[in-house]
């Protein structure tokens, strides 16, 4: 123990001789364990830690793709044909990302949602937090 704390004296007192090396050495190890930890929080969110749905791991995303375009979204006309001639899913749900606006004349703000179709919800395994999920009969013209 003794000849630990002389090591740490004696690195202190290098490090008070040269102020600039200090100071760069302190930015780099800073630098360096931001970059880690936020590498290791990306991997963590994606690829360790499932999505929080029952079953994640059953989830899988289909799209089109072309040999143009390697995926390209997909309209609803094929989704409901994809949906009428599957034999491998136990359940299929449309989903398109898109930009919503919400407000008044005086403020408008931007949400970020998505319009998805009736069987997204049980196939994710969750509920609304507020009313009803979706039913087929909303899925069809003026439901």
């Amino acid at each position: 123990m003794e000849s630990f704390v002389q090591d740490i004296k004696f690195g202190l007192r290098i490090f008070l001789k040269k102020p600039l090396f200090t100071s760069l050495a302190v930015f780099v190890l800073a630098l360096g364990i931001g970059a880690a930890t936020a590498i290791f929080t990306v991997i963590n969110a994606v690829l360790i830690n499932p999505l929080p749905f029952s079953d994640s791991e059953k989830l899988v995303e289909v799209s089109a793709s072309s040999e143009e375009n390697s995926t390209f979204p997909s309209s609803y006309p094929n989704f409901v044909d994809w949906r009428s001639q599957n034999q491998v899913f136990e359940r299929m749900a449309a989903y398109n990302t898109q930009n919503f606006f919400l407000g008044g004349s005086a403020e408008i703000t931007r949400v970020k949602g998505s319009s998805v179709s009736p069987d997204v919800f049980p196939l994710l395994g969750v509920n609304a937090y507020l009313g009803r999920i979706f039913t087929e009969e909303d899925d069809k013209p003026n439901g």
